[in-house]
């Protein structure tokens, strides 16, 4: 009878080192906005902390499902964001903050397909 089971590969290692991805990393700057993102193949998951929740939720979900290891951290006014930390300001900051943490985000996976 013949087996359904998958077959181990001879050389797994050489085969996942064949489907990885270089490194990227990316920064944006709007106003008093500052972010920067990284982002590593089948990695860990990184820091996200964009100060907004649900920023950090989508980032994460990103993270779990594309296998990829992604860390985004934006400060405003040189103060960096906490994780899991609600920091809204008004309509225009949070918009800078996505913005930045978007083009941030962008720069470093574009470094990793590229």
């Amino acid at each position: 009878a013949r087996s359904l089971a998958p077959r181990a590969s001879a050389d797994a290692a050489s085969a996942a080192t064949a489907l990885s991805w270089p490194e990227g990393a990316g920064a944006a700057e709007i106003g008093t906005t500052k972010a920067t993102a990284s982002v590593v193949n089948l990695g860990a998951r990184g820091e996200i902390a964009t100060g907004l929740p649900f920023l950090d939720h989508m980032i994460d979900q990103l993270t779990s499902h594309a296998q990829l290891g992604v860390s985004v951290v934006v400060s405003r006014d040189g103060v960096a964001s906490v994780p899991c930390v609600d920091a809204s300001g008004t309509d225009e900051q949070d918009e800078a903050v996505a913005r930045a943490a978007g083009a941030a985000l962008g720069q470093a996976l574009a470094q990793t397909l590229a």
